[in-house]
């Protein structure tokens, strides 16, 4: 009788874990602001004034555009008729910020307006394949090379 017993439980403890968290929100009402809040039109601003993006991201606005046309590619999702992808240009500064800033995913959610799992996967290193962050390595050099340039 015990095994029965066992195997009840186990059936039941088996049945708990299957069950999946059921979502309330598909985006949460906090995260669905109108476009024209979100963090990446503020960047779009700060394109504006070269000289300030480098205290933001740690990169010149030049290197910037070298590694996005280095791993645009990658960074590109599907459209679908569901929702609009995030822009490979916003992936790319967010994984900027968060690098930069060495934050957690909850206070770099709710300073770039999207959910905190949703950066946390734009963010991974996984993300990104070798060669890109060699690009990465050579775009940071490059920009150190073009600064210098302007200095002389």
């Amino acid at each position: 009788m015990s095994s029965s017993s066992d195997d009840e439980d186990a059936l039941a403890l088996l049945q708990l874990i299957n069950v999946q968290r059921h979502r309330r929100y598909w985006v949460h009402p906090v995260w669905r602001m109108s476009q024209e809040h979100r963090y990446f039109k503020m960047m779009e601003k700060l394109c504006e004034y070269p000289d300030r993006f480098p205290t933001v991201y740690k990169m010149s606005l030049e290197c910037f555009h070298i590694v996005l046309s280095k791993v645009r590619h990658g960074l590109q999702k599907k459209h679908t008729n569901w929702r609009e992808p995030i822009c490979p240009e916003e992936r790319l500064l967010i994984t900027l910020r968060y690098y930069a800033d060495g934050c957690s995913f909850k206070s770099l959610s709710t300073y770039v307006q999207r959910g905190s799992t949703t950066v946390q996967k734009i963010s991974t290193p996984a993300y990104y394949n070798r060669k890109e962050l060699d690009i990465v390595q050579l775009s940071r050099r490059t920009s150190f090379h073009l600064k210098k340039e302007k200095e002389l």
